[in-house]
């Protein structure tokens, strides 16, 4: 079984003082919370502050996340469990891959507005998408990340337009909190000020 994490074209930026751009201006999808959906008009999901491919995790989909002709490739491969802020990626044995929207949520692929796990179960490829303003990553964690690695996970941010400017960055991960790795039984701890940098195949 291959266990690794690989981030190319990219570098893995945690830092929870490292400046970046301002968010993007906010987009029609509906507000996010952590409600239950029990506490809800019946008939009404509840939006949790994950997004994955685009799609927001809500008390319908987070069974199967990126079900639909869309996604058929992904059907039945990301699940969410909001109760633990869990994502689980892939089902043991497919490949999964996810790619981000262009100029949306600073194109990531999996974007989290809080504290996130990843369970990855199958190989698993992220890839962000570009955007005409502002930090670029593969995956957007404002909180603390937890990576579970059971396979390999790819990470490779899109093309940044003014990444060259002060305060933006290109990264296969961002995380503004703390980045758990745990692989074959042990953990690794980057704490908040641990910043990895440098060029192309940085991570």
């Amino acid at each position: 079984m291959v266990l690794a994490l690989t981030v190319g074209l990219c570098l893995l930026l945690v830092s929870a003082n490292v400046a970046h751009a301002t968010e993007p201006a906010a987009t029609t999808e509906p507000a996010a919370t952590t409600e239950s959906a029990a506490l809800l008009p019946q008939g009404i999901p509840a939006y949790y502050d994950v997004w994955v491919g685009g799609t927001q995790v809500t008390s319908d989909n987070m069974g199967d996340v990126l079900a639909g002709a869309a996604n058929a490739a992904n059907t039945g491969k990301v699940t969410d469990d909001p109760t633990t802020a869990t994502l689980v990626l892939g089902d043991g044995t497919t490949p999964v891959s996810i790619a981000g929207e262009a100029n949306v949520h600073h194109g990531a692929a999996i974007e989290s507005a809080g504290d996130i796990t990843f369970d990855v179960e199958s190989t698993t490829t992220i890839t962000g998408a570009s955007c005409d303003t502002g930090s670029v990553a593969g995956t957007y964690v404002k909180g603390d990340l937890t990576h579970i690695a059971e396979e390999e996970l790819a990470e490779t941010a899109g093309a940044g337009k003014d990444v060259s400017d002060a305060g933006n960055f290109s990264a296969g991960i961002y995380v503004s909190g703390d980045y758990y790795l745990g692989i074959e039984g042990t953990t690794k701890y980057m704490n908040s000020t641990a910043d990895a940098t440098g060029g192309n195949g940085a991570l």
